[in-house]
């Protein structure tokens, strides 16, 4: 999807930056494919060449992020799914720059926990949830729970180092929920 493309754009473009400073690039993946798959992915789906060399980290503890797996409490689920696989994935494979094009954002405040010196980047494309998600109308449970989820939310965003939002209406979201600060950037994906 859009995040796929954001993310091997701005992959080609750190690659260039990568070769000069000898750095080395990770893609941590829950997808059963090889590189090779994901490379012909990238190339058909986007009409793309993937002309830089990455190392692939797959991560296996993924129970939670599946969607099919997880029906009751999914925002809580997928918050915890996240936070299993961001700890997997830094202690796997320590990143000095970790840059999520998911969003779900649970995982930040365990990267600067496990890799203290590592900045963390989002490309935010939809806010996990919204205040206008929360009405008094909802039932008590439903209302505490996504009350709950939305303090969550704001927390572990304030451990992102960089937050870029894909449009003018996701950006003003990230805001309300994270603050307006000048770490919120409105960068928008590639058509």
């Amino acid at each position: 999807g859009g995040g796929e493309k954001v993310l091997f754009l701005a992959l080609k473009a750190i690659s260039a930056m990568a070769k000069r400073t000898k750095s080395k690039i990770v893609i941590y993946t829950v997808e059963d494919q090889d590189a090779e798959e994901i490379v012909q992915r990238a190339a058909e789906r986007f009409n793309f060449k993937v002309d830089f060399e990455f190392q692939l980290v797959r991560i296996t503890r993924r129970y939670f992020t599946d969607q099919h797996s997880v029906v009751k409490l999914s925002l809580l689920n997928q918050a915890i799914g996240n936070i299993v696989s961001v700890i997997e994935a830094i202690t796997t494979c320590p990143p000095d720059i970790f840059v999520d094009t998911i969003g779900v954002g649970f995982g930040y405040p365990f990267v600067k926990l496990f890799s203290p010196s590592t900045k963390v980047v989002s490309y935010t494309h939809y806010p996990f949830i919204q205040k206008d998600m929360i009405s008094p109308e909802l039932p008590r449970y439903k209302f505490f729970y996504y009350n709950l989820m939305l303090w969550l939310y704001k927390t572990v965003g304030y451990s992102a180092d960089v937050i870029m939002a894909n449009s003018t209406w996701t950006q003003k979201h990230c805001k309300s929920l994270w603050g307006d600060t000048d770490k919120i950037k409105r960068v928008y994906p590639p058509c």
